[in-house]
């Protein structure tokens, strides 16, 4: 088996990094944000 990746991909982790994703620049028109249950508050 053989294969090649490309995933471009920005990660912004941590406490606080939602209050950064306003400062962003953005490649796309897409953005995918994960949370758990008391991420958002």
């Amino acid at each position: 088996m053989s294969f090649t990746i490309f995933m471009p991909t920005k990660w912004i982790f941590g406490a606080g990094a939602l209050n950064e994703l306003g400062k962003q620049s953005l490649p796309g028109n897409k953005a995918m944000l994960v949370t758990s249950k008391k991420g958002i508050s």
